[in-house]
């Protein structure tokens, strides 16, 4: 059986929290903090994200459907994210690695996280086929 990688790159909740809380910024849509602090309304439009429960929920459910579906193929899809990978050793050089060697990536871009988009940028230099 061949085994594909998908890394999974996307933010992290804060440690020792499991949501991340954004506010509705006008111009950039949900965000950690806003451009522009007239354009957002702190009050009621704040909203929290737990991106472990959209990891396990949504993607790694979607992952196992299609191993389940293409079971027969012999081929499967391992998922893993950077906060999968063991700690030792210098992290950012390990999840570069993962960026660029993986089969598949899948990239949360909510947030406009900026080590995202980085790293979904160094992935499409590398590699602009199979990104999700």
């Amino acid at each position: 059986m061949r085994e594909l990688t998908c890394f999974v790159i996307m933010p992290s909740n804060p440690q020792n929290s499991n949501e991340t809380h954004f506010l509705q910024d006008n111009r950039w849509g949900l965000v950690e903090n806003p451009s522009a602090c007239k354009g957002a309304n702190k009050q009621n439009q704040r909203t929290s994200l737990n991106f472990d429960a959209v990891y396990q929920n949504i993607i790694l459910e979607a992952i196992n459907k299609v191993n389940a579906k293409n079971a027969d193929s012999g081929i499967s899809i391992r998922c893993f994210r950077g906060q999968d990978i063991p700690a030792a050793g210098d992290i950012i050089s390990q999840v570069m690695r993962y960026v660029c060697s993986a089969d598949i990536t899948i990239t949360d871009i909510t947030g406009n996280n900026p080590n995202v988009f980085l790293e979904f940028g160094i992935r499409l230099s590398v590699c602009d086929a199979l990104n999700i």
